[in-house]
């Protein structure tokens, strides 16, 4: 299920950490300037999957 962008709803790219705040490229830019201060959705994601892989391989 892709994020929103919560100013233009566009497909969102980047989110604060923590929070269900999501933005695209363009309104990450926009809005902060610097984006590296934002977490990437794709780079979150992987994280999350390699965290539930290894509980499945630690109750196996």
């Amino acid at each position: 299920m892709d994020k929103k962008c919560t100013i233009c709803g566009e497909k969102a790219k980047f989110a604060i950490k923590d929070t269900n705040d999501y933005y695209c490229e363009e309104c990450a830019e926009d809005s902060f300037g610097d984006i590296s201060v934002l977490i990437k959705i794709d780079e979150q994601a992987k994280k999350l999957k390699a965290f539930v892989d290894e509980r499945i391989e630690d109750n196996q």
